[in-house]
């Protein structure tokens, strides 16, 4: 509820999704036990959120599309991970699950230098938000090698897969043609 259902990264909310019994044991634990109830503004956000939730979720997944297919042909980056592109090992599970492949997207930068290179990127960003965070009307970008998970000694980054070069694009609402335009002169810095 707090990232796509609010949508404005302005709510904070969960929710419980499951089989009858699962969800009244989660319930009479958290609810009874701890007193896990949203708050009333906080509900009137995600309330307020949902109204727009089928266009936004629209808007952005065909952006995040348009964006993955773009980066890949990109001479700077080596790879795009989205479950829209065939190249993507998710792909076919993708096409047979899916409606849309989601407003997430990740690319890693090709080349000598990623770290500082994926650095720069994210300080060029101009209509894009840097900010560690998914589920935004606004467009959000985070360089993990140097924000994040800055702190983890490379080696054991590498063995979590996340590469110098790695960017995590959450895409929001803006006009595709706009954030295209930012991110290639980004790249392009």
């Amino acid at each position: 509820m707090t990232k796509a259902l609010g949508g404005h990264g302005d709510a904070i909310g969960g929710c419980v999704c499951g089989r009858g019994q699962e969800v009244s044991t989660i319930r009479d634990l958290v609810v009874k036990g701890f007193g896990g109830v949203i708050s009333p503004f906080n509900a009137f956000l995600v309330t307020r959120g949902l109204r727009t939730f089928a266009l936004r979720q629209r808007q952005q997944c065909a952006s995040a599309a348009d964006l993955a297919r773009r980066l890949a042909a990109h001479p700077r980056v080596a790879v795009v991970h989205h479950p829209s592109l065939p190249s993507h090992p998710g792909h076919a599970l993708a096409q047979r699950q899916m409606h849309a492949y989601g407003a997430l997207l990740s690319f890693e930068l090709r080349g000598d230098g990623a770290l500082s290179a994926g650095k720069r990127v994210l300080e060029s960003v101009r209509t894009i938000t840097h900010a560690v965070s998914l589920g935004d009307a606004r467009s959000l970008l985070v360089h993990p090698a140097s924000t994040t998970h800055s702190t983890m000694p490379a080696a054991d980054r590498r063995a979590a897969n996340i590469a110098d070069g790695l960017l995590r694009l959450s895409v929001g609402i803006e006009g595709v043609e706009d954030l295209w335009a930012d991110l290639d002169r980004a790249l392009s810095s």
